[in-house]
């Protein structure tokens, strides 16, 4: 990641930016202006992980440490739970909210990283590599629990974000090393082909209906983000600002989605992060407790 602040942030905020995380229709209905659900989300004032309504109500941290950060944090279908993978340690964790307790999935000298949960909620997909090596991240899948991890598939991919269909039967994930976005059968393993094309695509996510796919790609010192059909076509850009645009999430009822933005880039510094809401057609929605945040890596609450 890379990213804030009004202090001087901790090293493995500084080291994460460098690395980095990586980041439509025509005629939708008018969305609300602000949704009613809850979000998590990270602040890179402290590194801790935070939960608070839309309306920035509620708001409390729900996870911390003094030596270690969040990446890529994914919700538990029925709401309960977040799983994510520590920036130094690389291990998946899942914390659950109502206890604040903290289970550690995987172990050992490779590094696990990105959970992603499935549907249903009985497995979690992830990339897994040995620390020395220098090449893409192969793809793999354990149940819930941390059992039974398994190599899915012979491809490799980028260490970022990807987005399980809603049906459960692919895996959106960005391929090594050209960054195209590619569909894995959930099963098989198997890599479909390309759904994007040029510079690629980091960080898919599906929509709640499985009809499009919303991810963010990098054009020169910027990033932006897009949005396709779950097939696609109908490749189009909803952002355009000179920074960077990264981890685009749908709200729960699909019509608008979220993203963060580090609005400086050099390396070292604190640059200012900062969370978004755009519709489908582009326009922004004016949010100014995403301005407050101070924060990334957003993720939606689903309902339980």
């Amino acid at each position: 990641m890379r990213p804030i602040v009004t202090h001087v942030a901790p090293t493995w905020i500084s080291a994460a930016l460098a690395l980095g995380i990586s980041a439509l229709g025509c005629g939708e209905p008018a969305a609300p202006a602000l949704p009613s659900d809850e979000l998590a989300y990270r602040s890179l004032v402290d590194g801790a992980l935070y939960l608070m309504r839309a309306d920035g109500s509620g708001r409390r941290r729900i996870w911390s440490s003094t030596d270690d950060g969040v990446m890529c944090p994914s919700w538990s279908p029925d709401g309960s739970a977040i799983a994510f993978h520590k920036f130094i340690a690389n291990q998946i964790v899942v914390l659950t909210i109502a206890t604040g307790q903290e289970h550690q999935l995987t172990s050992g000298p490779d590094q696990n990283q990105c959970p992603m949960w499935s549907p249903d909620g009985t497995r979690i997909a992830f990339f897994r590599v040995a620390a020395t090596a220098t090449q893409g991240y192969p793809l793999f899948v354990m149940r819930a629990d941390g059992t039974n991890p398994a190599r899915l598939g012979t491809g490799t991919f980028m260490a970022d974000r990807g987005s399980w269909s809603r049906d459960g039967r692919s895996i959106a994930a960005s391929r090594y090393p050209d960054n195209q976005i590619v569909l894995v059968d959930a099963v098989t393993g198997a890599a479909g082909l390309p759904l994007t094309s040029g510079s690629g695509g980091r960080g898919p996510s599906w929509s709640p209906d499985g009809g499009r796919i919303t991810f963010n790609v990098q054009d020169g010192a910027t990033e932006a983000i897009y949005v396709m059909d779950a097939t696609g076509a109908n490749i189009r850009r909803l952002t355009s600002s000179p920074f960077l645009d990264q981890y685009p999430v749908w709200t729960l009822d699909g019509r608008l989605i979220t993203f963060h933005r580090y609005q400086n880039s050099s390396i070292p510094g604190t640059p200012l992060a900062s969370l978004h809401l755009v519709r489908l057609d582009g326009t922004a929605v004016p949010w100014t407790v995403g301005d407050s945040a101070h924060g990334d890596l957003p993720i939606w609450r689903p309902h339980r």
